[in-house]
């Protein structure tokens, strides 16, 4: 602290005066025959209190503040050292909730509010096709309409295209595939990341005059080249055309994905594909000062221009959405759902500390009476007792800091590896929870909050106590205290109301889990495995049929297996493909082509996924490229376009040569392809020999588990081709259990804080009662005496502590009534009132009240009225 000059030089002066007025005093009584000793003690009781005056002078200083603090410090610190059990009790409640509130923070901060690694990531945004007439929100973008729109936005500094893929590679050990990313030159100027070694692409990359490159991410380069400083202009060999490696990315880049390999897109050639291939991703970089409105308005009259000239657009819209808060979405309601509940757990705990100062400072009203007889103020009572709710937090705060390191790592084993962005076909990986100096900061703040919301009022209540009264009681003793009691059930009422809301959204975040286990996804997961197979781009689609037919024949023939089909893709991992086309009797002009989404499948396809085949025939080896065209479609295509009515038979012209007009042959049930807690979407299928795709997905089922046959499943593949990978296997059942992912992680994290908010709860009553019971010893003395029996006594101390209880499930259930309904969009089969989940929080509640209630009561009733009359 700095002392101003002319306030240091009045201290000075002041103790100056008082040591000379002292030693002229002693020197006075010396000249007189009295001893040093006894001159000094009468000249200090001539003069006055010493201390008063040294406290004057301190003030004068100006350390006043400062050493009251220092002194208040120690004499706190050995007050809570006198009671460990009250500090231990204390330290590990504050810890449990600020424990708790830190890690969903860290989660929050490293998924929603740490800024993206990349140059002024505010400016970043994303810009999705909309076509709402078809059902598509958020949906890619054509290579030749990306080139016209990256002209026409004058408020961005740049848009860059992007599209994600698999890449076949020759690895050290075999065949595989890398996760490649393909972009546009600019993509690293515009999303603002720079290589960590080598360069980024440059306009004439990957044209056909020059070698194709690539850029390797940063575990890749040290995973399969050892981190060599020499890689730049070394060859990544895949399975087609030879890649030069110009640039290593930074460690941890992710973008979407963590790709392996980064390869160029050429502008000529998304110049020559077709308006309706929607194809890639588009991410812009906005000028400084330009807004997303500006850019979305700019981009949206470039779209309007283009569905004048191409009638198959005129439905098409653009939507630009920040990056960050994009990426961030699927997480979001869940995480600060979690925050919410986390802090409702910390108040809870404070609470109950609250509750323990309180019943403290009745048993101090002795201390503070001496301490306020003898000059101390109100304001300095309330300034001790905050010091040492100051060390409890402090405290509280470490502790729960370092419980928070262990307990993040598991919140974030709990989290989805990807998740969707809801509404498109996008599946993003989610950045590493850790944490920081920022979630420290948290917890410090946090720590110090605490202070004011459990120590201020206990303070005040003490400092409150008038000192007559405790002095003229004498020293302290057993007797009752209505208000701190009434206090003190005030606390166990808002615990209880707390602790309800939290056991009652676990419990609806658990009847959704439940209820989406029990869902059906339209096809039977167990005893089934999924994986893709491919890719074949450099055959024609004779020759992809050819060896895809092969495959599955040859895997059939494996023991064990009882069906394998194909399907373009692996379901609910966010995939989409619409196809359009038109209902036989409607004109043939765009006005009448609608989008749907298509899945091109093998014969025994439903077979293999127990899909069922409700009216018509499956596809069959005669429904070849050289036979009639035909379809099947799901029930919730036939609803839409032919309610009420059969489908088989009736004929569709899809938009695409290979096919044209095709029969219905066949309806099957709704399969669940985006997520089961979301409805089946129309479906069309098609044979897929008249138009494979490059890769497809290959489904087997097998009479056990489909593990024990996986290898024999690989190798029967491998018999057709042994160089062509065999990647992204996956069990069904899990594939549905990760559907869930996000809302298995909220009833986890949810379950644990209710479990800890009912522990805390219980022990906050336990506490009271026991208190209360204590506090009325000489008062069941009496009613004993007066012919109460133990029963009674049992009854009332239950009775008074089922009722504080049930009050506060009262409140708490009313209020969970209300904020329930902002969870509705995370809920699934269950009403955000649902009586049976309210019903259980309730009856949990009181239950734990009871047991609580039973040893403070019990206690009641075994006192013995002689010892209780003694000590009144």
């Amino acid at each position: 602290m700095r002392i101003p000059l002319w306030r240091r030089k009045q201290g000075e002066q002041l103790d100056a005066e008082v040591r000379a007025h002292l030693e002229a005093a002693v020197r006075e009584r010396v000249e007189r025959g009295a001893s040093r000793a006894e001159a000094e003690a009468a000249a200090r009781r001539e003069f006055g209190n010493v201390a008063l005056v040294k406290e004057t002078t301190r003030d004068t200083w100006g350390w006043a503040s400062l050493d009251r603090f220092v002194q208040d410090l120690r004499f706190g610190w050995r007050n809570l050292r006198r009671r460990p059990g009250f500090t231990a009790a204390a330290v590990l409640t504050l810890a449990l909730g600020i424990a708790s509130t830190t890690a969903v923070f860290s989660a929050i901060h490293s998924l929603l509010l740490r800024p993206l690694p990349f140059d002024e990531p505010s400016r970043l945004a994303l810009v999705w096709g909309t076509n709402l007439k078809d059902g598509q929100p958020r949906d890619v973008i054509s290579g030749s309409n990306f080139l016209d729109l990256q002209r026409s936005c004058r408020a961005c500094q740049g848009l860059a295209a992007f599209h994600l893929n698999d890449m076949p590679a020759r690895l050290e050990d075999g065949v595989g595939v890398v996760g490649q990313m393909e972009v546009t030159p600019e993509f690293f100027s515009v999303l603002g990341a720079r290589p960590a070694l080598g360069r980024a692409f440059e306009a004439a990359d990957g044209l056909p005059a020059r070698n194709q490159v690539a850029l390797i991410s940063h575990g890749f380069w040290q995973q399969r080249f050892g981190g060599d400083p020499r890689i730049i202009g070394k060859t990544l060999q895949p399975l087609g055309q030879p890649h030069t490696i110009i640039g290593v990315l930074p460690p941890g880049f992710l973008f979407f994905t963590a790709p392996d390999v980064v390869t160029p897109l050429v502008p000529s050639d998304l110049e020559k594909e077709e308006r309706t291939h929607y194809h890639y991703w588009v991410l812009a970089r906005l000028r400084p000062g330009a807004t997303h409105e500006q850019a979305e308005a700019e981009l949206d009259g470039a779209m309007a221009r283009l569905g004048r000239e191409f009638p198959a657009l005129r439905n098409w819209e653009v939507t630009v959405e920040p990056l960050q808060p994009a990426l961030a979405g699927p997480v979001r309601p869940a995480l600060l759902a979690l925050l919410s509940a986390a802090g409702v757990l910390l108040l809870i705990g404070c609470a109950n500390v609250a509750s323990l100062l309180l019943a403290r400072g009745l048993d101090r009203r002795w201390e503070f009476a001496v301490r306020a007889a003898l000059g101390a103020g109100r304001g300095r009572l309330v300034r001790q007792l905050l010091t040492e709710s100051a060390v409890l937090a402090l405290l509280g705060g470490a502790a729960g800091a370092l419980a928070a390191g262990f307990l993040v790592p598991e919140m974030a084993r709990l989290l989805p590896e990807t998740v969707a962005l809801s509404d498109s076909a996008a599946l993003v990986a989610l950045p590493p929870v850790r944490v920081d100096g920022w979630v420290f900061l948290f917890s410090a703040l946090l720590a110090g909050a605490t202070v004011l919301i459990f120590g201020l009022w206990p303070a005040r209540r003490a400092a409150r106590a008038q000192p007559q009264d405790a002095l003229r009681a004498g020293a302290p003793q057993a007797t009752s205290a209505p208000g701190q009691v009434r206090a003190q059930r005030a606390l166990l009422l808002a615990q209880t109301a707390l602790a309800t809301l939290l056991l009652v959204t676990a419990g609806l975040m658990l009847r959704t889990v439940q209820e989406l286990l029990r869902a059906d996804p339209g096809f039977r997961p167990r005893n089934a495995v999924a994986m893709y197979v491919g890719p074949v781009e450099e055959l024609n689609p004779a020759q992809r049929a050819a060896y895809y037919e092969s495959v599955v024949r040859s895997v059939q023939r494996v023991p064990g297996v009882t069906a394998a089909g194909l399907n373009d893709y692996i379901l609910l991992q966010n995939e989409d493909d619409y196809k359009g086309f038109v209902l036989e009797g409607q004109p043939l002009v765009q006005a009448s082509v609608r989008r749907e989404e298509w899945r091109r499948i093998s014969p025994d396809y439903f077979r293999a996924m127990g899909i069922p085949l409700l009216a018509g025939r499956p596809f069959n080896e005669g429904d070849n490229a050289a036979a009639p065209s035909v379809a099947i479609v799901n029930q919730a295509f036939a609803r839409k376009y032919w309610p009420g009515q059969d489908p088989v038979g009736r004929r569709i012209l899809i938009t695409t040569k290979s096919f044209r007009w095709s029969e219905i042959v066949g309806l099957v049930g709704d399969e669940r392809t985006v997520g089961v807690n979301l409805p089946a979407k129309p479906m069309l299928y098609a044979p897929f020999h008249r138009d494979p795709r490059p890769l497809m997905a290959l489904f087997v089922r097998t009479e056990a588990d489909p593990r024990a046959q996986l290898r024999a499943i690989q190798q029967a593949a491998w018999a057709v081709d042994p160089a062509r990978p065999i990647f992204s296997t996956v069990l069904l059942e899990t594939l549905v259990s990760d559907s869930i992912s996000v809302q298995r992680l909220t009833v986890w994290v949810a379950a644990a804080l209710a479990g800890a908010a009912l522990a805390l709860t219980a022990i906050g009553i336990f506490g009271v009662m026991n208190y209360t019971a204590a506090r009325r010893t000489n008062e069941f003395g009496i009613r004993i005496a007066l012919g109460a029996q133990p029963r009674d006594l049992r009854a009332l101390v239950l009775r008074e502590g089922l009722a504080t209880a049930a009050a506060g499930v009262f409140l708490g259930a009313s209020a969970a009534l209300v904020l329930a309904r902002a969870l509705t969009g995370m809920l699934y089969g269950v009403s955000p009132a649902d009586p049976l989940t309210f019903a259980a929080a309730g009856a949990l509640l009181l239950a734990v009240a009871l047991l609580a209630c039973w040893l403070p009561a019990r206690r009641a009733a075994r006192l013995d009225p002689v010892t209780a009359l003694r000590h009144m």
